[in-house]
């Protein structure tokens, strides 16, 4: 009934912590004495094969920046016209593209992507707290500071924030993280976009889209409550995003990890407009700051028929904590966990964690002890993340697999003993590699919904909303798509240098070019407005001038050649 695939493939993951060297808030002196210890002793990165292209040398022509982006229309649409805005200040750019996976591995795992990539995150919902946008990208040990960012002030106010219990407290040091990193340049946010799908109303009722996920996979709630009103009790969603393993423990793809979510059951969920509420947590209680207690639900099961038990909850924090699975390590915020009784379970924190239940009991899920407490022994490899693309998924989620092929589709059926069951029997996921495919599918009624991280365009929406069999979902969004920069390269290292970048990107052509006017253009922050009370609304939207980004290079002290080529100061 299964198919496996023959070759299963590793994933690239995120990496756990970077180590190496983060010079993001170094001084005007301190910049200058840095690229000439560059210029010396840094290779600039290229494509295999193609060798080692020219450095960044003080009083020198600034060689072709390398930009990497991953092939989506929208990125293939901003390389297109950005490289022609910043040749006017002087800067050629040399953009390579990749797979999602390439350029993920590329970022996150290997930190090799030249001199910018552009990038973008997901509306999950551990990202509803502005613990991710704040402490995981940015902070100097962030595990996906993959900027090399690092400011004393900005990692004390990050910390306290993580720490602080009262709520407005919190959202001042928040605001207060976000004008820090603004002053700082650190990356160029271009926009939120939109959520927007299209789903079948004829053949199907009760859609629930959900703010700032529509119906993508981080709203769980679509895929409970859409109803079937024919004898068809499956339904059909495609997306762009490939499922490309079942191992929970080793994707370092968002969208990924939020469809496997659907198989295990997390400790607490989001409603569809960000309260929280519970699911295999019956309750919990905050006993003090740095102790908090679950009870588990009654009468849940696995599928495969074996009853969830207080052995299952305390085998899977054990085994996260041994492990240390690098996506799940900024939700493992717990130094032990202690078994009071069969159905309640304490943890202990090493310091008080604001966003312990909104965001660590939300992202964490339950593991059945007897199918993973050999793994990986059983099959013997050394980590359960070698455990091929397509371990034994058996979770007590309410979707339980019927059948996978890698990339291409994945059959899930209900689960009708789940204590929230679906609706319908079902539903067939693929992967279809363009929006037009999609459009013309579900036209035709091959397909009942589009879902996944990319939205569909507002022309195509408005088109598909004249049909009277389809509607559309469309929310705001708190996803971010941006232009990351490597501030461990000169010249980007330098301040000047990025305060420059920041008004020759033109953020408004992005949304009504690239993105057809269906998004959000970004202000200084990478906290979206959709997120209150965590968005800092004083933080400016940057002006695109590409005169006054020249104003800045030269009192900076950088100059042009003949040639009209950015030339790097002389000391």
């Amino acid at each position: 009934m299964k198919e496996v695939d023959p070759n299963p493939i590793p994933i690239p993951g995120d990496d756990e912590e970077y180590s190496g060297p983060l010079w993001g808030g170094v001084s005007r002196r301190g910049f200058l004495k840095l690229a000439t210890f560059l210029g010396a002793n840094t290779v600039f990165l290229t494509t295999a094969g193609r060798g080692q292209a020219a450095k960044a040398m003080p009083g020198k022509p600034l060689p072709p920046f390398e930009a990497w982006y991953w092939t989506y229309p929208e990125w293939i649409e901003f390389w297109r016209y950005t490289p022609i805005d910043l040749k006017k200040l002087g800067i050629e750019v040399k953009s390579r593209s990749g797979t999602l996976l390439t350029i993920l591995g590329r970022v996150l795992r290997l930190r090799k992507y030249g001199d910018m990539v552009t990038f973008s995150w997901v509306a999950n919902p551990e990202r509803v707290d502005p613990n991710f946008w704040l402490k995981h990208l940015l902070h100097s040990k962030g595990g996906r500071n993959y900027v090399h960012y690092s400011n004393p002030a900005y990692d004390r106010i990050v910390e306290q924030q993580a720490e602080e219990m009262d709520p407005e407290k919190r959202r001042q040091l928040v605001w207060k993280a976000q004008e820090i990193a603004a002053k700082d340049h650190v990356k160029i946010y271009l926009a939120h976009p939109d959520e927007v799908h299209a789903y079948n109303n004829k053949d199907w009722a009760d859609a629930t889209p959900g703010l700032g996920a529509a119906l993508n996979f981080a709203n769980i709630w679509h895929f409970l409550n859409y109803r079937p009103l024919t004898d068809r009790k499956v339904f059909r969603a495609a997306a762009l995003d490939g499922v490309d393993t079942m191992n929970i423990f080793n994707t370092s793809s968002g969208t990924n990890i939020q469809f496997l979510r659907l198989f295990y059951d997390p400790f607490v969920r989001y409603t569809t407009d960000f309260k929280i509420i519970p699911w295999a947590a019956e309750s919990w209680q905050v006993v003090n700051p740095t102790t908090v207690d679950i009870v588990l639900r009654s009468g849940m099961k696995f599928h495969d028929g074996k009853p969830v038990t207080m052995a299952d909850v305390k085998f899977t924090m054990d085994y996260q904590k041994k492990w240390n699975f690098p996506f799940f390590k900024f939700a493992v915020n717990y130094d032990r966990t202690e078994v009071i009784n069969d159905r309640r379970l304490r943890f202990h924190l090493s310091k008080p964690h604001a966003g312990f239940v909104t965001v660590d009991l939300a992202f964490m899920v339950i593991l059945p002890k007897h199918i993973w407490e050999d793994i990986p022994k059983r099959v013997g490899l050394k980590d359960p993340r070698k455990w091929g693309v397509y371990p034994e998924v058996i979770g007590s989620g309410p979707f339980k697999l019927k059948s996978y092929r890698r990339g291409e589709r994945v059959v899930l059926e209900a689960h009708k003993d789940h204590f929230h069951p679906p609706k319908a029997d079902g539903f067939v996921y693929r992967t279809v590699s363009t929006v037009e495919a999609q459009v013309g599918m579900i036209e035709t009624g091959e397909i009942d919904m589009t879902t996944g991280a990319l939205a569909l365009t507002p022309d195509v929406a408005k088109r598909l909303a004249r049909l009277p069999n389809l509607s559309i979902a469309r929310t705001r969004s708190y996803k971010l798509w941006y232009l990351a920069l490597n501030l461990s390269r000169q010249p980007v290292a330098d301040l000047e240098f990025r305060r420059a970048l920041d008004h020759a990107i033109d953020r408004r052509k992005f949304v009504d070019i690239a993105l057809r006017g269906g998004a959000t253009p970004a202000r200084a922050t990478s906290i979206s407005a959709v997120l209150q009370p965590w968005h800092n609304p004083n933080l400016p939207l940057p002006e695109f001038n590409i005169d006054k980004a020249r104003e800045i290079l030269k009192n900076a002290g950088y100059t042009w050649d003949r040639r009209g080529r950015l030339v790097m100061p002389k000391t």
